[in-house]
Parts: C-alpha cells; structure tokens; sequence
C-alpha cells in the first residue's frame, strides 16, 4: 500500500524531527555534527528556506524551518538534507541498511503569512531550552554524563 501524501503547505514555520533508524545514533563525534551543519546550511542556500532554531542529539534532530514561496517544499529541503547525511554516514563508516527512522515528522507551529511576528518565540524557548537541558542531564550507557559534543543546539534566526 503506497504511503499517503505529505500535505505542507508553503507560508508556514514546521517543527520537523528526524531520527535514526531504531533509535540508533546517527552522530559519531564533532565531525559528524559538523558535516551535518554545513549540509544544512548549503541546502537552506539552495532551497531559500529561513532557519529559525535546531538541535543536534546523537540520535535526532530537530529543526524549525519555514520555508520560503520561491524555494524548495518541506519535502524537498528534508529530502535532500536526509539524503546527503545518510550518504556521509554510510561511506564514513561502512554502514548497510536503512538510516534514518521512517520519514521525518513535522508539525506546524504558526502560519507565518497571517502573524504580525513571523515566530513564536515563546515556542522556541520552551522547545529548545527543554529539549537541551534534557540531553545534557541525561545519562549515557556507561553511566556518565552526555560531553557537551553530544548535543549542539542553537537559534540562528537567519532570516
């Protein structure tokens, strides 16, 4: 049975969440977060999309994007960032199978079009800081810590 269509419409800001397949890790170490970076922003250049906030965990990632009338859909941004970390993973270290969890999820958080203000910023700081703080305290495997590494979030407001 084929999947049903994913409705995004344009005009609209989406928290979109994107993990690895079973939970698994999709970041190794620093490089790993910063070849993520960098494809995120040569797709936001090449689909125009406005990057409000993110945050790179080691086994998700989340990210709220808006994008933009005269870029690429929701579909096609994620699409190609997906695609491209899965590629670099795969080849770094010799991963086979599925990558990523099923497909991202995303949820609207405001019309961007019918808001004086183009952002809930009190949805940011709730989300993110939440969400950082929560991985920072969490424990790994070994009983530690999480490094600082493990987590890299941030708001660029890159309009």
């Amino acid at each position: 049975m084929p999947r049903t269509v994913r409705i995004a419409p344009s005009g609209y800001l989406y928290h979109v969440l994107t993990r690895g397949n079973n939970r698994q890790d999709v970041f190794e170490d620093e490089e790993d977060f910063r070849k993520y970076m960098d494809l995120l922003l040569r797709y936001k250049e090449k689909y125009r999309f406005k990057l409000y906030h993110y945050v790179l965990m080691t086994n998700h990632v989340h990210l709220v994007i808006e994008p933009g009338e005269a870029g690429g859909s929701l579909s096609e941004i994620m699409k190609g960032i997906n695609l491209a970390y899965a590629r670099h993973y795969k080849r770094r270290y010799g991963h086979i199978g599925h990558f990523w969890q099923d497909r991202y999820k995303s949820i609207i958080i405001s019309n961007a079009n019918n808001s004086g203000d183009t952002f809930p910023i009190s949805y940011l700081f709730r989300w993110g800081h939440q969400r950082a703080i929560i991985t920072f305290v969490g424990l790994t495997r070994e009983g530690s810590l999480y490094p600082m590494l493990l987590m890299i979030s941030g708001a660029l407001l890159i309009m």
